[in-house]
């Protein structure tokens, strides 16, 4: 049978070396350090986790601030849109109103009623006869200037 590796056999007198011990504290060391490697990567991957978690609720709440924005906007925009659709009513019944006050026998009625006035009769209405032909003097704002260039043109066309 073949000498067991792990074992150092020694000639003389001297005792056995035994060399498991060595690899077992090897081991142990080995694991400790596998260990040790394990943890440092879970606290790298808890830290990535809670900053991954961080930012998608940092992003949530600003989509949610968002919205809420939007939302507000909307609602100013229907008040105003409800406050346009009032005025607008109320212009259409103010006109309707004007229009129906602007009406011809309405106003005769209350000339006749409330102020007293008549329609004119025969002899107190007076005609015009436009058919002549009335000179109309024109009056003009002629300068200084002006008058003397007319003057001069007017005697150049005496001289002629």
């Amino acid at each position: 049978m073949p000498a067991n590796p792990k074992l150092n056999y020694v000639t003389g007198s001297s005792a056995r070396k035994y060399e498991y011990l060595d690899d077992y504290s090897k081991t142990k060391n080995n694991h400790i350090k596998k260990v040790v490697k394990k943890t440092v990567i879970n606290e790298k991957l808890k830290i990535k986790t809670v900053f991954l978690i961080s930012c998608l609720f940092v992003m949530l709440m600003i989509i949610t601030y968002r919205f809420n924005v939007i939302s507000e906007s909307n609602l100013t925009l229907q008040t105003l849109k409800a406050d346009l659709e009032r005025v607008q009513s109320n212009l259409a019944s103010t006109e309707m109103s004007i229009e129906q006050s602007t009406d011809l026998s309405k106003i005769e009625a209350y000339a006749k009623q409330k102020l007293g006035m008549q329609k004119p009769d025969k002899n107190q209405v007076v005609y015009i006869d436009t058919s002549k032909d009335t000179n109309v003097v024109k009056e003009t704002n002629i300068s200084f200037v002006d008058k003397i260039i007319e003057s001069i043109k007017r005697h150049i066309n005496n001289i002629k």
